[in-house]
């Protein structure tokens, strides 16, 4: 093929948080997109370690069949059939977040070191497609941990059953369909087991998401953190935080106090990178939560997280300071019976994630005076 096309071209853009390391581009949190407009060539092909994930790909408006990559420097092919007449835009979008575990391995950083096409082929500079962007801070409910799969309880003995990234596609999240309504890109900050303050009981990880939300890589502690006097953390236009359910599991245990002082810093630390968007905390109604198999344990999750919540955003100085408390109502109703609105270990499939995604639309729209798609 035609001499390679370094990673930083400005010809090619990245949704998403990356790092640059030389010619290289680095990321690993979930839903990071690579886009770029190819003409001149029929085949292109992208030379990358993809870090053992799966990205989804979309060529022009078709979806492609999904590339599943492995750990190791090596060219894959993109697509090979276009016309070379044409100006076609090429999107990849890594579907799997930064640490996922297969029976017998692991994701990792993703490092993309070019776009390699035909001799006499070209990659064109195009403007952002994405009017605003999004962030979203979360859980595995975030993630869209399992969301592909077949409903299955806690109790599975194949552990490969969950264990399988494939079976997670962070554009079919709610925070995705969020940002499709809104004409914006999605960074979706987001990890399995992670809490706010308190991981899940049993979860091996270096702190919880207040020690990990600075990182342009979450899976490296020593490289690449924001601070806010040298905030390389990419613009964004408002913040969703949806997070603590993990913390919740240990909160009857610890108590409200010690969990509401560090969600408080949490918090103030993300003001302090990001001062002026306006951020939305999102509380589950009585019947959404996930995890929690039967609606009495659904309320009381609901009324414990509101409780703390409240005491959180009061901290904060709430609206004022342009933060805002929100109780989402899916639409239509989440139901723990249904089995088609779960997935993998009782956590929320493609259908639950659409409906939570109709209750969250409008509560954006309200915080921040954006007109969402019909």
């Amino acid at each position: 093929m035609g001499s390679l096309i370094a990673a930083t071209d400005p010809t090619i853009r990245y949704c998403g948080r990356t790092a640059t390391s030389g010619n290289t581009v680095v990321f690993d949190w979930p839903a990071t997109e690579i886009v770029f407009s190819v003409t001149g060539s029929r085949e292109v092909s992208i030379q990358m370690d993809g870090g053992c994930s799966f990205f989804n790909v979309v060529v022009g408006r078709e979806a492609r069949d999904p590339l599943a990559t492995v750990h190791g420097e090596r060219s894959y092919i993109i697509v090979s059939d276009l016309n070379p007449n044409d100006e076609t835009e090429v999107r990849l979008y890594k579907r799997t977040e930064a640490v996922a575990s297969f029976p017998d391995r692991k994701t990792g950083p993703v490092t993309v070191k070019g776009i390699d096409l035909d001799p006499g082929g070209s990659l064109v500079r195009t403007q952002p497609s994405h009017r605003r962007v999004i962030e979203v801070v979360g859980d595995s409910d975030t993630a869209a941990y399992g969301n592909l799969g077949a409903r299955t309880g806690f109790d599975v003995k194949d552990r490969t059953v969950f264990a399988d990234p494939s079976k997670q596609d962070t554009a079919q999240s709610w925070s995705a369909f969020v940002a499709e309504a809104f004409d914006a890109g999605c960074h979706n900050i987001s990890y399995s087991g992670m809490g706010a303050v308190w991981n899940a009981p049993g979860m091996a990880a270096d702190g919880a998401m207040d020690r990990h939300y600075q990182r342009l890589l979450v899976a490296r502690s020593d490289l690449w953190v924001a601070t806010p006097e040298a905030n390389v953390l990419p613009d964004v236009d408002a913040i969703i935080l949806y997070i603590g359910g993990n913390d919740w599991w240990t909160l009857a245990e610890k108590g409200d106090a010690p969990f509401v002082d560090g969600f408080v810093a949490f918090v103030e630390m993300i003001r302090r990178l990001r001062p002026t968007q306006p951020l939305l905390m999102l509380a589950a109604d009585p019947l959404s939560g996930s995890c929690l198999v039967t609606r009495d344990r659904q309320r009381l999750f609901s009324d414990d997280m509101k409780r703390v919540y409240g005491d959180i955003a009061s901290a904060v100085g709430g609206e004022r300071q342009g933060i805002y408390l929100r109780e989402v109502v899916p639409e239509p109703a989440i139901d723990v019976e249904a089995d088609e609105d779960w997935g993998l270990m009782e956590h929320w499939s493609v259908l639950a994630n659409h409906k939570w995604a109709r209750g969250v639309i409008p509560l954006v729209a309200e915080v921040t005076g954006w007109s969402a798609n019909p």
